[in-house]
């Protein structure tokens, strides 16, 4: 039978389900000037909850409501240092591939995976 159960199983489409990683308060707006007269906005972050990683996706919550979500990161850094994460309590800068991904003071930043679950059969 669960020879069976695997062979049906593995012939029905996978679906997607979001997995939390971590979330943060903006503490502050740092807007900075690049190359090439271009400017880039960074959100100065306390982790409250998990981690934050450079491969997860993004989400920005202000006042409950999502504002901006599928966000990836451009960098994080730590004062002058680059990082990969920043965990609970820890404070960074972080800085979104979309330079209109508004913040302010306030928001959440809420950090996401999205995986591949197969689906069960009922028995």
């Amino acid at each position: 039978m669960d020879e069976i159960e695997m062979l049906v199983t593995s012939q029905m489409t996978h679906t997607d389900k979001e997995e939390p990683i971590g979330a943060a308060e903006v503490l502050e707006f740092i807007p900075i000037n690049l190359k090439g007269r271009r400017k880039a906005s960074i959100a100065g972050v306390r982790v409250t909850d998990g981690t934050l990683v450079m491969d997860a996706k993004y989400r920005i919550v202000r006042d409950g409501h999502v504002v901006a979500e599928d966000l990836s990161l451009e960098s994080m850094k730590h004062f002058q240092d680059k990082i990969s994460e920043s965990a609970k309590g820890q404070e960074c800068g972080i800085q979104f591939t979309d330079d209109d991904a508004a913040f302010k003071a306030g928001d959440v930043i809420q950090a996401y995976r999205m995986i591949k679950v197969r689906p069960k059969l009922l028995r």
